[in-house]
């Protein structure tokens, strides 16, 4: 998948995930954005499902502050 490809299946599965991990990690959201150097307003959407679509870049560095793995997320 290239990065700058959207993604629009699945947004409230991948969101419950990174908003899950991201309480397991004991972080909050504007931590997460800061060093994502995503708005907050835009994590807090990803994570309620309110997103209708994603970017493939911003999910990367999402899984990588939280260490997602790809193999964590529904399949599609």
């Amino acid at each position: 998948m290239e990065q700058d490809e959207v993604i629009n299946k699945n947004l409230a599965a991948i969101g419950e995930l990174i908003a899950r991990k991201r309480h397991e990690a004991g972080e909050k959201q504007d931590n997460v954005a800061k060093a994502t150097g995503i708005p907050q307003a835009e994590l807090s959407k990803i994570e309620s499902g309110r997103y209708t679509s994603l970017k493939y870049s911003t999910l990367l560095k999402i899984c990588a502050y939280l260490k997602i793995q790809p193999n964590e997320f529904p399949s599609t």
